[in-house]
């Protein structure tokens, strides 16, 4: 089968396109873990690390109806999904193979009315540690738009070289768990709490190969109150929702209910800092 003319330039090409992705060439070619560390920021970042593994689930989105169905087996990838059943899972999605893998944001507590107004709460540890996880910085989608309905092969130039850009960007979970570390100690050196955000510290987009058993699901939020009770446990483990975030900054001030574990997060970074010799 000969190469579609608009992809001539795209190296590598493969109708997986995923097989052919360099993990590690992908993660030394990171900003973040370029930078040279002292002993003592090694040690601070590993206590990062820990922060975010114990203390920033792993969230799915999904509608109420599937969350009986989910809780007694899997979140599974639109590839095993019986026919019919609806996804976000586009044509180009398709082509790259990503219809294999589950699809998870991290510390992202925020009703999404397009995905499903609840949202699971995962064991970070288990999946993003797993080796069949890998991550980015965001979905293909944002970049490609219109033509995510078409498969890789019939993108334009323009958006081919969006999806270059966006192969490059992939890392294996444990990479990716390096990474988020150091761009939360460099937050927390400039005096303030890790705002979890596509502009503050970018999370990204968590993929698993596979499903995800329901043994890794540790909650489910429903309710307006589920959702402000999970942000303000996230905040009570250091790190800060962008929605109350927002709010924050639309008022003024944190909303008292916030404010306790406001503080509890400050103390807590400012250990990490201490920690790290700054």
């Amino acid at each position: 089968m000969s190469t579609p003319e608009n992809l001539a330039y795209l190296p590598c090409l493969s109708w997986k396109l995923l097989d052919k992705v360099d993990l590690e060439e992908n993660a030394r070619n990171y900003e973040a873990l370029q930078q040279p560390t002292t002993r003592k920021e090694e040690r601070a970042l590993g206590r990062i690390e820990e922060m975010l593994l114990d203390g920033l689930p792993l969230t799915h989105s999904t509608e109420s109806e599937s969350l009986n169905t989910i809780q007694n087996s899997a979140i599974k990838p639109a590839k095993v999904l019986p026919e019919g059943k609806l996804t976000h899972t586009l044509p180009l999605d398709e082509s790259l193979g990503l219809d294999e893998y589950a699809f998870t944001s991290w510390g992202d507590m925020h009703r999404h009315s397009i995905y499903g107004s609840s949202t699971l709460l995962l064991c970070t540890e288990k999946i993003l540690l797993s080796d069949e996880t890998i991550a980015s910085p965001y979905d293909i989608t944002l970049h490609i738009d219109a033509e995510s309905n078409l498969p890789y092969d019939e993108l334009n130039k323009m958006n081919t070289k969006h999806l270059e850009t966006y192969l490059q960007t992939l890392v294996t979970g444990e990479r990716w768990l390096e990474i988020t570390a150091r761009k939360a100690l460099e937050i927390a050196l400039k005096g303030t709490v890790p705002v979890i955000s596509h502009t503050k510290l970018n999370t990204g987009e968590i993929k698993h190969k596979g499903a995800i058993d329901s043994a890794h699901i540790q909650g489910v939020l429903l309710t307006e109150d589920d959702y402000r009770a999970a942000q303000n446990e996230m905040l009570r483990n250091g790190f800060m929702a962008g929605p109350l975030n927002s709010l924050t900054k639309l008022y003024g001030h944190i909303p008292a209910e916030y404010e306790a574990n406001l503080k509890r997060a400050k103390r807590i970074w400012r250990k990490v800092v201490d920690l790290a010799g700054h």
